[in-house]
């Protein structure tokens, strides 16, 4: 993997640059080079789901954000851009999934709330936003993965300080 991690990088660099400029078939074919040397890495994909978008592409960028969030189910930008596309799609139900897995990820993201609220009118599911344990479990599937994955603050060692006892 040493020699292609040091061809891995750069591609992906160069493959955001090209996008950034505007040059969606290079930065895709660029991208896709970097895949090829390392399948396993989320944010290639990712990224290649967002050039696809740039070229209308819609299909195969749903597919690319799938893989990255098979890749790395914890991926925010993944699971929020494919939440976009299934419900642009009219997949409601999926959509509502992945917006929740977002907020429940980050629930500051930007207008997450009102998504939710829209899509639970739309598919008829109650939105428990706060105390949704049984969410929570199926979203992540154990303790011992969100742990794993560094989810929990306090599962990385914070302590609260206590007031002295005088």
């Amino acid at each position: 993997m040493g020699q292609n991690r040091e061809k891995f990088v750069p591609l992906l660099k160069k493959a955001s640059i090209l996008l950034g400029e505007g040059k969606y078939e290079h930065a895709l074919k660029t991208v896709d080079e970097a895949i090829t040397r390392n399948r396993e890495q989320p944010f290639a994909h990712h990224l290649r789901g967002e050039i696809l978008l740039k070229l209308s592409r819609k299909s195969e960028a749903l597919a690319a954000f799938r893989e990255a969030l098979r890749l790395e189910p914890y991926d925010f930008p993944s699971a929020y851009r494919l939440a976009q596309l299934l419900e642009e799609k009219g997949d409601f139900k999926e959509a509502f999934f992945h917006y929740r897995k977002v907020y429940f990820l980050y629930p500051w993201a930007f207008d997450i709330e009102i998504k939710l609220e829209e899509l639970r009118e739309r598919t008829g599911k109650a939105v428990h936003l706060a105390g949704a344990t049984e969410e929570i479990r199926l979203l992540f599937r154990s303790i011992e993965d969100m742990d794993r994955k560094n989810i929990w603050v306090w599962k990385q060692g914070f302590k609260e300080e206590k007031p002295d006892e005088r």
